[in-house]
């Protein structure tokens, strides 16, 4: 299934954001300009006749750096948004546990987070991952059911600590 339209609206704001440090870190690519001084020919130039127009030529073809370039580019967002599709899948998959979401709420309100935050438990999941910028959600794997109460403690604060740093919006621009 196709991911979700706020995965595709994250992705296109956070190619946005990223232009900025993109230009600043690629070289640059040479782009042909013309003179202002008209280049002298051998060839005498078509004049243009009352209701007929001059031949338009066509414009010169992309080098082989710039097809590559964009290649690169397409591949690295077909990839990121790939990725976001199958975390979908994987959360989708998931199961929301009152347990998680009460030790949840207490851990945001202690850390002073604010937004709405839901967390799962998934049998696909083998660390604990956190994703989400706007809507944050941390994925638990199936294994955490059987963990103590103190490290489940420990290893959600570990991830809300990601949450309160926006490292998925730092990590979406890096990638």
């Amino acid at each position: 299934s196709p991911p979700p339209l706020r995965c595709v609206w994250m992705l296109v704001l956070a190619t946005i954001a990223a232009l900025p440090l993109l230009a600043w870190l690629l070289p640059p690519l040479p782009l042909p300009v013309l003179s202002a001084q008209p280049v002298a020919s051998e060839l005498p130039m078509p004049v243009a006749r009352a209701g007929v127009s001059a031949p338009v030529q066509a414009p010169p073809s992309a080098n082989l750096e710039t097809l590559l370039y964009f290649a690169v580019v397409g591949l690295l967002l077909a990839r990121l948004a790939l990725g976001r599709a199958l975390l979908e899948r994987i959360w989708r998959n998931a199961d929301r546990l009152e347990v998680f979401q009460r030790e949840t709420d207490k851990a945001c309100a202690l850390l002073g987070i604010t937004r709405k935050l839901d967390v799962r438990v998934g049998a696909q999941a083998t660390v604990p991952m956190t994703w989400g910028t706007l809507r944050p959600r941390i994925l638990f794997p199936r294994q955490a059911l059987a963990w103590p109460p103190e490290r489940v403690r420990r290893v959600l604060l570990h991830e809300l600590g990601h949450v309160r740093r926006l490292d998925s919006l730092g990590s979406t621009i890096a990638q």
